[in-house]
C-alpha cells in the first residue's frame, strides 16, 4: 500500500509541476517576448527556450532525485529515458578491423556532433543536399555516448538512412571503469558473451535503427528529431545482410539477451519494438583496405 502511495503522490507531484510550466509559459514566458518582439519571433524565441533549455533543465532535475532504473539492453537518451534497443553485437580483430569490414559492406563512419557539424546536417536535411557521414544524437550505454556509428544514406539526403551506434565492451584503461554503473553493465555484456570473446578481439554492441523520415517531435520536450521506424529488427537484420553480401561476417551467433523489447520512443506516436535477441556478427580478419563502397539505394527502405 505504502509504495502504491509513493508513487500516486510522485505522478501528482510530476503533473503539477507539467501543469505549473504550461502556466509559466502560457502566461508568463510568451507574454514577455510578444511585448517586445513581434509575435511570431515570440513564439519561435519561446517554443526554443521551453524545449531546448527549460524541459531539458528540467528533466535532469527530475533525473538527479529520481534515478532511472532501465534495463542495460536499451540505450538511453542524456535525460535518463530508455531509447533504442541494443540488437546486435560484433565480434572483430581490432577497431580498424571493425571499420573496414563496415565500410566495405557499404557504411560511412558518422562524423563527430560538433557545431559546424549538426549545422551541415541541418542544411541536408532542409534541402534534400548529400551528407553521408552526417553526425548522430549522443545516446547512453554504460555510462558514455557511442564510440562509433556507421550510415548508409537512402536518397540524397540523411532525411533517410540506415544507421547503427556502437559501444565497445572490454575498451582498457578507460577511466570510466572506476564508475559502478560503467562496470555492472560491462559486466551485464562480458558474462552475456564470455563463451564468444577472446583476448585478442575486441568486442561491440550496437542499437541499429532506420530513420524513416525527416521530421518528428519529440513527446517529452518537443524538440525536433527524426522518425525512426518503429521495428529495429528489420535494421538490424539489414545490417548482418550487408556483412553476409560483403563477404565479411565468419560466423552469426543468436543470443537471447532478455525478453522482447517494447518501449516508448523518442518521437510523439513511435513504439519501438525489439524480439529480445543480440545478433553476434563474428567478423572475418581484414587483410586489405576498402577500395570502393556499395551501391547505395535509391529509394526510401520499407521494412
Amino acid at each position: 500500500m505504502i509504495p502504491f502511495c509513493i508513487l500516486v503522490l510522485r505522478r501528482l507531484g510530476i503533473l503539477s509541476a507539467v501543469v505549473a510550466l504550461a502556466y509559466f509559459t502560457t502566461f508568463q514566458l510568451f507574454p514577455f517576448f510578444a511585448r517586445r518582439i513581434p509575435r511570431l519571433w515570440a513564439v519561435l524565441v519561446t517554443y526554443s527556450l521551453m524545449a531546448y533549455v527549460i524541459i531539458p533543465m528540467a528533466i535532469r532535475l527530475l533525473r538527479f532525485v529520481y534515478k532511472p532504473n532501465h534495463v542495460p539492453v536499451s540505450t538511453t537518451t542524456g535525460d535518463g529515458w530508455a531509447s533504442d534497443p541494443v540488437n546486435i553485437a560484433v565480434s572483430a580483430h581490432s577497431e580498424k578491423d571493425f571499420i573496414w569490414a563496415m565500410q566495405k559492406a557499404g557504411w560511412y563512419t558518422s562524423d563527430r556532433k560538433t557545431w559546424k557539424n549538426a549545422l551541415r546536417e541541418g542544411w541536408a536535411l532542409l534541402f534534400d543536399r548529400p551528407y553521408p557521414t552526417a553526425p548522430f544524437s549522443h545516446l547512453y550505454l554504460f555510462g558514455r555516448s557511442q564510440d562509433l556509428g556507421f550510415q548508409i544514406p537512402v536518397g540524397n539526403s540523411p532525411r533517410y538512412r540506415h544507421h547503427v551506434r556502437f559501444w565497445r565492451v572490454d575498451a582498457r584503461n578507460d577511466p570510466q571503469e572506476r564508475n559502478k554503473k560503467w562496470n555492472e553493465h560491462r559486466g551485464f555484456w562480458r558474462t552475456l558473451f564470455k563463451r564468444f570473446m577472446r583476448h585478442e578481439h575486441s568486442l561491440w554492441v550496437g542499437a541499429a535503427i532506420y530513420d524513416s523520415g525527416p521530421v518528428a517531435i519529440q513527446w517529452r520536450n518537443g524538440q525536433i528529431t527524426h522518425r525512426i521506424h518503429p521495428n529495429a529488427d528489420f535494421e538490424r537484420d539489414f545490417i548482418i545482410e550487408s556483412l553476409e553480401r560483403a563477404n565479411v561476417l565468419r560466423s552469426l551467433t543468436d543470443i537471447k539477451a532478455g525478453e522482447p523489447y517494447r518501449g516508448r520512443g523518442q518521437a510523439v506516436g513511435v513504439t519501438v519494438i525489439s524480439d529480445g535477441f543480440v545478433k553476434l556478427c563474428e567478423l572475418k580478419r581484414q587483410i586489405i583496405a576498402p577500395h570502393t563502397k556499395a551501391i547505395q539505394k535509391s529509394e526510401p527502405f520499407e521494412p
